[in-house]
């Protein structure tokens, strides 16, 4: 699989962890787009065609799980979502899984198991 055919969106609030992940994941040879809450990213998806999203739970205007909400009764409803959350319980993970995402992963983000989650989800 050629990262450079993937478009990755990011949605992401904190302008420190986009601009990290930005930067790992472009290393890596993503095509990568990011905004900074799920009504920006509405709005991104009409423009351009994704192959995933990243996607910060707690931010503000539109927050993760609204955008989960948007993207399930959407035409967008395939596309899969990956969660970027702090909320580390298992009641949050399991209200993120049921919510719609493929997979959640805590923050700090680990790269590794970053990069391995992306490639396990697009190989499905």
């Amino acid at each position: 699989m050629e990262n450079n055919n993937i478009n990755l969106l990011i949605v992401e609030d904190d302008l420190t962890i986009r601009k990290m992940l930005q930067f790992f994941l472009e290393f890596h040879k993503f095509n990568v787009n990011y905004v900074e809450n799920g009504k920006e990213a509405k709005q991104m998806l009409k423009e351009k065609c994704f192959d995933l999203i990243l996607l910060d739970t707690m931010m503000p205007i539109m927050n993760g799980f609204q955008f989960l909400e948007f993207l399930k009764n959407s035409e967008y409803s395939d596309l899969p979502v990956i969660s970027l959350t702090a909320m580390q319980t298992r009641t949050s993970q399991q209200e993120l899984l049921d919510a719609g995402v493929d997979a959640v992963l805590f923050k700090p983000i680990d790269n590794d198991l970053l990069l391995k989650t992306i490639k396990e989800i697009l190989s499905r």
